[in-house]
């Protein structure tokens, strides 16, 4: 029996994160959740996952692009695909190397589980840059 990819969603909004839980339940991945930067940091620090979906949690400013590179260094291999509605935070994701994509909220269901099934082979960094419009 082959094993179900591991995925953790990080966002500070209870709804999205179970509305993610759902769709990707229902697709057949495994799923944990993180609503704070210390939980992501504590899941990041405790588990492997095969790709992490990471919102904001709820920082502001400058904190968030800061917040967000410290994340996905601490993801290592793990590919990281950044969930946001701050331009800014697009732009910084999109630029940086160590994020495999990016999806602007509100989020496209079908447009995430896309990017899910086209990151998950692919090593953090490589992944194609799935930017929802």
């Amino acid at each position: 029996m082959a094993q179900t990819a591991r995925i953790l969603i990080a966002d500070d909004d209870e709804f999205i994160r179970q509305m993610l839980v759902v769709a990707l339940s229902d697709a057949g991945y495994s799923t944990g959740e993180a609503e704070s930067v210390d939980a992501v940091r504590s899941a990041l620090d405790s588990e492997q996952w095969d790709l992490v979906l990471l919102d904001t949690l709820g920082t502001r400013g400058q904190e968030r692009v800061s917040v967000l590179a410290d994340l996905c260094k601490r993801a290592g291999a793990s590919p990281v695909v950044v969930l946001t509605g701050w331009s800014e935070v697009a732009r910084w994701a999109e630029e940086n190397g160590s994020v495999a994509g990016v999806l602007l909220k509100p989020l496209d269901l079908q447009a995430l589980l896309d990017c899910v099934a086209a990151t998950l082979p692919m090593s953090a960094g490589s992944g194609p840059r799935a930017v929802q419009n």
